[in-house]
């Protein structure tokens, strides 16, 4: 019994190793850890799936059901005067995404945590936006919009799914 399973060791030692488990490779005699290519590709694949779905999903319903306030907070009005047609044509594309958290995290990037209300979010996704505008200003001093996507990614049934924000910023 215990040659056979030494026997075993030797095969398991010489040949490659996948741990479907977490999908990593290993070599049994260096122990070098990488990842599965395909694995990865899946996926890399599946992300992209849920975001296009998603973004598909919420320019259907936006365009289909009437907007109706989604919280106490409204946040700030964006002035229609001040809008360029880009930014019009923008606001129709993602304007579906624009309601829940959002609003917050775009308030506390352009004005910082003016409310209570505003505490329960943390400061780095509003810092990454607010870092963008002094990057984008650079380039366009219009009113424009940009797409965060990951707010937060996690992993159900080995299938990636991600909140995304519209979120948007006056720059310069």
């Amino acid at each position: 019994m215990a040659t056979r399973i030494e026997k075993e060791k030797e095969v398991n030692a010489s040949t490659l190793v996948t741990n479907f488990r977490d999908h990593l490779t290993c070599s049994g005699s260096s122990k070098e850890w990488r990842w599965d290519a395909e694995f990865a590709f899946f996926v890399l694949k599946q992300c992209i799936i849920s975001r296009v779905l998603m973004f598909i999903i919420q320019f259907v319903m936006n365009v289909v059901v009437t907007d109706y306030p989604t919280d106490a907070f409204q946040g700030v009005p964006i002035p229609q005067a001040e809008l360029s047609q880009v930014d019009r044509w923008i606001h129709i594309a993602f304007g579906g995404l624009t309601r829940w958290d959002a609003v917050h995290f775009l308030h506390i990037a352009q004005y910082g945590y003016t409310y209570e209300s505003n505490l329960a979010f943390f400061p780095l996704y509003p810092t990454l936006i607010y870092s963008l505008t002094l990057i984008w200003s650079s380039f366009c001093a219009v009113r424009t919009t940009i797409v965060c996507v990951a707010a937060h990614t996690h992993q159900v049934d080995e299938t990636c799914s991600a909140r995304l924000h519209c979120v948007y910023f006056k720059s310069g």
